[in-house]
């Protein structure tokens, strides 16, 4: 899952000046050339992975402008890269010496400490951060999203969500004060709007930009999420998060995800400014949103985009498709994804997502009619929070059904799939050699066979990993992106996935459950994982759980899947 947070100013400039008082003066103008010379060498070397060149050129930039922050900030960032986090600490620190008053160099040095595995350390200075700067929103949310991915033992409401509510309602008073003249739809008021309207849709309704809203299927499994397909009227969609704006009723909607979508990147007016690049699509024809948090991160990308679209294309075959872009491409695999789906070339509408924060917070598409894809409760409830990356179990069917190869077999045949993680820039597996004997060992025993997922030198296309994995009578795999093919596994088929412990690592185990998949999770220990370059893995525990998944996977090739709703295994490090 790519889900790498960034703050919202620019850290490529070190010559800027800033609102704070700029960057410290040079002797000369021949040594500030030759600084931004070796500073922006040093952020070309950082990009290429090479970490040592990089700081050699940016100790040589620091030479000559050593009052510079921003050369303070980069040094840190790179020591951050190559996980030298005593050499991070120290240029974060002398960075923040600097320029105390930027708010950015803080929460940067807070997140790096996360980073680092000291997630209490690293709330003590988010913890400054917002007692120094109560307004902003960047230091609450980004708080939020370290505890979310980096701190094992915090609590989502206090640690987690708190801070994102907060972090919406200081982005929206910041944007249009107390009393604003527009409004901002916030995600429990779309929520009562979809649910209350879900048994009986009519007509328009007025005051919001909504025209109507079509239940697809409201499903009473936990958690308890049905699908609404909400359409608007005359709407922009701004920022790199999706914000649609609906500028005669003067309302602002958060699509997918409420508090958790960074509303100060996303927005910096009401009405927003638009971009020069801002385009009009043209009426005749409804068109689908698929711009959302994270939406070209693979798991979100397969496993929360995707079932939006298949819900949408049903009710919608025709619609223009709003999709991610960068640079006007799309990702490998979101190209050939969409092919498998049928979507023809003709129906994409390009997105850009800039890394500008400026450029990113402003409005790009006017939308006459715009159709969005959420999932609702059921009853009461919420569906944000913990399981907000947690699609409603039939969009899942469905997207499954879509994905799933239509040659597949009903019953998996005698191989597990390792999925390995080499390329990947974290969370690769120190043991991984040792554990992947004691699978095969174990296979063999089993009478089943072993096939290596790699996504190295590259990786598998998205048609034959899903034709692989939905004959595989198990899986085997650290948390992360090559997980998300399970979807396309047969029911009662086996799946073990060594977990992380932050709150928010559970989509896996929870595709598992509504695709009627055999899970059993392998929790770790330890603050940080998701970052974490390698993770060694216990071997006795491994071994112990793998004993259970291989006795599950010879039970799906038998074709004995268990009557009763399957209760996922977790066994704790």
């Amino acid at each position: 899952t790519t889900t790498t947070t960034t703050t919202s100013h620019n850290p490529l400039n070190p010559v800027a000046p800033t609102h704070h008082g700029g960057t410290g003066v040079l002797a000369t103008h021949g040594q500030r050339d030759l600084g931004r010379l070796y500073f922006y060498l040093g952020l070309a070397r950082h990009h290429l992975g090479q970490h040592a060149l990089a700081t050699a050129a940016l100790l040589r930039a620091r030479q000559r402008d050593p009052n510079n922050a921003r050369i303070h900030e980069n040094l840190g960032v790179v020591s951050a890269a190559a996980q030298d986090w005593t050499a991070a600490a120290r240029h974060y620190h002398a960075a923040v010496e600097r320029e105390p008053d930027t708010v950015e160099l803080h929460v940067g040095h807070a997140m790096m400490w996360y980073r680092a595995g000291d997630a209490y350390r690293g709330a003590r200075l988010f913890a400054d951060a917002v007692d120094r700067f109560p307004m902003s929103a960047d230091a609450r949310y980004e708080l939020g999203r370290s505890n979310e991915l980096l701190h094992a033992d915090a609590d989502y409401e206090r640690d987690i969500q708190s801070n994102f509510s907060a972090a919406l309602a200081l982005a929206w008073q910041n944007l249009a004060g107390p009393e604003p003249e527009w409004q901002l739809v916030r995600r429990k008021e779309w929520r009562t709007i979809a649910d209350s309207e879900a048994k009986a849709v009519s007509g328009r309704r007025k005051g919001g930009g909504l025209v109507a809203h079509r239940p697809v299927g409201i499903i009473p499994t936990p958690p308890a999420k049905g699908i609404a397909i909400a359409e608007f009227r005359e709407v922009d969609v701004c920022g790199n998060d999706g914000v649609v704006v609906h500028h005669s009723t003067k309302r602002v909607f958060l699509p997918s995800f409420g508090p958790q979508i960074p509303l100060h990147r996303n927005l910096r007016t009401v009405p927003p400014v638009r971009a020069h690049t801002s385009t009009l699509l043209p009426t005749g024809r409804p068109a689908i949103l698929l711009v959302q948090l994270f939406a070209v991160g693979f798991y979100h990308w397969l496993l929360e985009v995707l079932p939006r679209l298949v819900v949408a294309l049903e009710q919608f075959p025709f619609a223009s498709i709003i999709v991610p872009a960068n640079g006007g491409t799309l990702k490998l695999f979101m190209n050939r994804t969409l092919e498998m789906l049928g979507v023809t070339a003709e129906q994409l509408v390009l997105y850009e997502l800039p890394s500008d924060p400026i450029a990113a917070a402003q409005c790009r598409l006017s939308v006459p009619h715009l159709i969005h894809v959420d999932w609702v409760p059921v009853s009461g409830g919420d569906v944000a929070g913990a399981v907000t990356h947690l699609p409603a179990v039939e969009a899942l069917e469905r997207a499954r059904h879509a994905l799933r190869p239509h040659d597949a077999p009903a019953r998996p045949e005698p191989f597990v799939i390792w999925i390995q993680r080499t390329a990947a820039a974290s969370r690769r597996i120190a043991n991984e050699s040792a554990l992947v004997e004691v699978v095969h060992e174990m296979a063999r025993a089993a009478g089943l066979s072993v096939v290596i997922f790699s996504d190295f030198p590259h990786a598998t296309p998205p048609r034959r990993a899903l034709d692989l994995f939905a004959r595989a009578a198990a899986v085997i795999g650290m948390h992360g992106a090559g997980l998300a093919h399970i979807v396309a596994c047969c029911r009662g088929a086996a799946v073990f996935e060594i977990m992380l412990p932050e709150p928010h690592a559970v989509y896996y185990r929870h595709v598992a459950d509504s695709l009627h998949l055999v899970h059993t999770g392998l929790v770790l220990d330890g603050d940080a994982l998701y970052a974490r370059r390698e993770v060694h893995i216990p071997e006795a525990p491994f071994s112990h759980a793998l004993v259970r998944v291989f006795v599950d996977a010879q039970r799906a090739i038998a074709g004995t899947l268990p009557t009763a709703p399957v209760v996922p295994r977790r066994e704790v490090l």
